[in-house]
């Protein structure tokens, strides 16, 4: 199936496309071929069976004759309009060169004419040359002018060239194009992403002076309080939501890389519960069970956890988001083994044909997503040594991540 040529597509066209093929294949091999051999069984059984007079020699020519009826169609109406082009390109040239021709000789005779107007026997020798000097200049830069017109006509007709493999010079440019618009969506969001990290370390650190601030009059308020109930219950109602607000601040504690200019040993335990902090009232509220077994509580990695806690942040998040409208007891099952770990829900699958390019810059099939999450993630964790995949689903449904260690290729042989 060709595709669409004359514009550049952007990265969401791109998936579109690439998925409208996909699904067009799926089509052609389950239904369209099956449906194509069911029809012929029946005709050989009918011939059999009911012993139908059928021509086979004209069931083989009739659909090959009208194949190449069309094709001769298709490729004759293609021809027609290629040398309609052709001659219009040839006309537009040739008009050209002929308006060069005649802009150069009414430019040669001005010339001339004026020269011949030139009393030279009053000049001395440096008007002389300043007025050569100036008639020549009017014919250099006609000559010039014409030579740039043609030059870049012939460039552009000596870039109608074809490869090996049939890329021509417009598939280029269109390749070139999607690049340059790739790159223009990523600058754009990374620009967003680096606002969004900036405004989040500003806001740690107002909101850590003030909480302390706000911490000292609360204990203040405790003690007039104690000394008047009937403050007791405003007070015991601003520090329930101060402690909840507070609880949510320090979550982004652990996101914070300058607090930890080393590496240190993260656990599943502090894992979980950290993801539990922050997800505790959404899983609740959907009816979502958030599990983790033994082998994850006790899997230790080092690292960074500005690196890691936002992957599991972004893995949860997805989860229950697809969870939610399921209407089934949603689970989430955190597990881990000796070479990374695995991270269940038993929401909807991953179609087989995303589960690559669900890590692609820009992909996504969330409503209003940006598709920045996954790529985010890869991108993070490959620079630590990490990779992270689609795995086959460990709930017997739904979907499975893994994150494990690139394992380094062993060279072997003599060296």
């Amino acid at each position: 199936m060709m595709r669409p040529r004359g514009f550049a597509m952007g990265k969401k066209l791109q998936f579109d496309w690439e998925a409208y093929l996909q699904e067009a294949e799926e089509m052609e091999c389950h239904f369209f071929a099956p449906t194509a051999e069911k029809i012929e069984e029946i005709v050989s059984n009918a011939e059999t069976e009911y012993h139908f007079a059928i021509d086979r020699r004209r069931r083989l020519e009739k659909p090959l004759d009208e194949l190449i009826e069309d094709t001769k169609k298709a490729t004759n109406s293609e021809t027609r309009e290629t040398r309609k082009i052709l001659d219009e390109v040839r006309n537009n040239v040739i008009e050209l060169t002929q308006e060069a021709i005649v802009g150069l000789e009414e430019n040669v005779n001005e010339v001339v004419s004026e020269l011949a107007s030139i009393d030279v026997s009053q000049m001395n020798d440096s008007t002389l040359v300043s007025e050569r000097t100036k008639l020549e200049s009017k014919i250099v830069s006609e000559a010039e002018r014409n030579k740039d017109l043609f030059e870049n006509i012939r460039i552009q007709l000596e870039g109608i060239t074809w490869t090996e493999d049939g890329v021509t010079q417009p598939d280029i440019m269109d390749s070139l194009d999607e690049e340059l618009l790739a790159l223009q969506e990523k600058a754009d969001l990374d620009l967003e992403l680096s606002q969004l990290g900036m405004a989040i370390g500003i806001i740690h650190h107002e909101f850590s002076g003030t909480v302390k601030s706000i911490r000292d009059s609360i204990r203040s308020l405790k003690a007039w309080a104690d000394i008047n109930e009937e403050l007791n219950p405003l007070y015991n109602n601003i520090r329930a939501n101060f402690e909840h607000l507070d609880g949510y601040l320090t979550l982004f504690t652990p996101l914070n890389r300058r607090l930890y200019r080393k590496e240190v040993e993260i656990t599943g335990i502090t894992i979980k519960q950290f993801l539990e902090d922050l997800f505790a009232e959404r899983v609740r509220r959907h009816d979502i069970t958030l599990e983790s077994t033994q082998g994850f509580l006790k899997k230790t990695i080092v690292g960074y956890p500005s690196t890691f806690y936002p992957v599991f942040v972004n893995l949860i998040d997805n989860a229950i988001f697809w969870i939610k409208d399921c209407h089934i007891p949603g689970k989430i099952v955190l597990d881990a083994d000796d070479t990374g770990f695995s991270i269940s829900n038993n929401g909807p699958e991953i179609p087989i044909r995303d589960r690559e390019i669900i890590f692609e810059f820009g992909f996504t099939r969330k409503p209003m997503g940006k598709g920045l999450g996954l790529h985010i993630s890869r991108e993070v964790l490959s620079r630590v040594g990490y990779q992270i995949f689609v795995a086959e689903p460990q709930l017997g449904q739904g979907v499975t991540f893994r994150i494990e260690a690139v394992q380094e290729e062993k060279i072997t042989g003599d060296e």
